[in-house]
């Protein structure tokens, strides 16, 4: 019995361990043929519930942004499809708006500094309305006034407000920002969500690729990150007040051959993680959208067997009685 109840306190200790922020497990670290692969690819958005998918992505090949859909999973998108009014945008960054449409922030390097940022609407997600210049009242302490990037967009049901996380600064200074607005273009700075994490293995210049997103099962936000490196990393980070996060951990993804990533998306659901990547940044011929696919505990799981060990040690004790 003394052995039975060793194995049951160290299943216990994992279980309580798995349901920490950090425990994430990570099922699919890339399919072994590319998703979307033959032109120049950056900056992926997805949106779905982790089956039916709708992403969108800059073609820098062509020129412009395309979305492709999938109702059976991160496998099975299908041909792409240009958008329309979108031109000289990047870094596309969209919500569903209450299943009527689509909210999109875009990036756009033309716009004077500090501003940098524009909003479009759209029924379908294809052909996209006029753009709106977004303005933010951003006292953020930074050696530039440069946006780089839309990192993330959402809509807070709560009070019906826009969230935005945006980059900027350069180099060492460049953070994420977060920034609300109540009529989705006059945003007022809340904060510095994240500075350029610097771990061993993410190398620099990972904030305008990553993603943060509202996680309900866990009523925290969540942030992933990717690193520009000799390997495919993706990192997380979580905050319970969507301004202050904290490193959870980092996962080498199995892409032989296909380094060097340039940013990430995902979408979360009550049991899964489904993400995309872009690797090889630099459009040689490798370069690649691949995915990832993560588990994500289910505290009620582990709370049984937690009330189970319990019970099993009393039966335990009462024996040696």
């Amino acid at each position: 019995m003394r052995g039975v109840m060793v194995v049951l306190v160290a299943l216990f200790v994992a279980a309580q361990c798995g349901t920490s922020d950090a425990a994430f497990i990570f099922t699919d670290r890339t399919p072994t043929t590319a998703l979307i692969s033959g032109d120049y690819y950056r900056y992926t958005s997805l949106l779905g519930d982790g089956t039916d998918l709708s992403v969108w992505y800059e073609n820098r090949t062509s020129g412009v942004i395309e979305m492709r859909s999938s109702t059976t999973g991160y496998t099975g998108f299908g041909s792409a499809t240009s958008t329309t009014g979108l031109s000289g945008l990047a870094h596309p960054r969209m919500y569903s708006d209450g299943g009527t449409g689509y909210v999109g922030y875009f990036w756009d390097s033309t716009l004077s500094p500090p501003n940098g940022i524009k909003r479009l609407t759209s029924t379908d997600g294809l052909a996209w309305g006029s753009a709106s210049n977004v303005t933010i009242a951003d006292s953020a302490p930074t050696g530039s006034n440069i946006i780089w990037g839309v990192v993330s967009c959402f809509e807070n049901v709560s009070d019906d407000t826009d969230v935005l996380y945006y980059t900027k600064g350069t180099g060492a200074d460049e953070k994420i920002y977060r920034a609300t607005a109540t009529d989705g273009t006059n945003f007022t700075h809340q904060g510095t969500a994240f500075a350029n994490p610097g771990t061993t293995g993410l190398g620099a210049g990972v904030s305008v690729g990553s993603q943060i997103l509202y996680d309900p099962n866990e009523s925290e936000y969540l942030l992933i990150w990717c690193g520009e490196s000799t390997t495919v990393n993706i990192g997380w980070a979580t905050s319970s007040d969507g301004v202050s996060f904290t490193q959870q951990g980092m996962v080498v993804l199995d892409d032989t051959g296909h380094a060097d990533l340039e940013e990430t998306s995902f979408v979360i659901n009550d049991t899964s993680l489904v993400g995309l990547y872009t690797a090889d940044f630099g459009g040689d011929s490798n370069n690649h959208i691949g995915a990832y696919t993560a588990e994500v505990p289910e505290p009620a799981t582990m709370l049984l067997l937690g009330s189970g060990l319990a019970g099993l040690i009393g039966v335990a004790r009462k024996r040696r009685r």
